[in-house]
């Protein structure tokens, strides 16, 4: 004998599911099956039983009042496949975020100031005897020159500049 009522859960249910699975906070979850709901991704229905009374705070005080013997389930099939959508969906945008040029999609003009110094002051690539604070203040010197903003963390900007150059040149197949 098929039990039908396995296949459906409380809200309750889906809603500690998709935190679990997603790892994200109640009020996210909650919002997520609320929406999934509204828009038919996810089949529910309206279950009747005898009415129950419910402590609410609302405002910062306790209110009492009766579900009035009514509850909402959501197919348990449809909840999981949800969060297995939104997990694949959440992978995809996060490789889109990975590689190489990274920093460069997201715009950083700061860095692409502290290449373009770079490369005007050392076209050959930088001397491997230059002491690294040397390097900087002739970098920022060149900054100051051409009017570029600089920051007080202008020398990590630098390393991740010079790091990313490095592992460009890594990755460049050989001519």
């Amino acid at each position: 004998m098929i039990n039908e009522d396995s296949d459906w859960i409380s809200r309750d249910a889906a809603v500690a599911y998709v935190g679990a699975t997603l790892h994200c906070y109640r009020e996210k979850a909650l919002e997520l099956v609320r929406k999934a709901v509204n828009n038919l991704k996810v089949k529910s229905r309206t279950v009747h039983s005898s009415p129950e009374w419910l402590v609410s705070v609302i405002a910062g005080q306790e209110a009492i009042h009766s579900d009035h013997g009514e509850s909402i389930e959501v197919c348990r099939k449809d909840v999981v496949e949800f969060c297995l959508e939104l997990r694949q969906a959440g992978t995809r945008s996060a490789q889109a975020k990975i590689g190489s040029n990274a920093a460069q999609r997201r715009g950083q003009p700061i860095s692409i100031s502290v290449r373009s110094a770079i490369n005007e002051l050392w076209p050959g690539g930088i001397p491997a005897d230059l002491m690294a604070k040397e390097r900087d203040e002739k970098i920022i010197e060149r900054l100051k020159e051409k009017n570029k903003k600089t920051s007080k963390y202008i020398s990590r900007t630098i390393q991740r500049v010079l790091k990313a150059d490095r592992e460009a040149h890594k990755e460049a197949p050989p001519d």
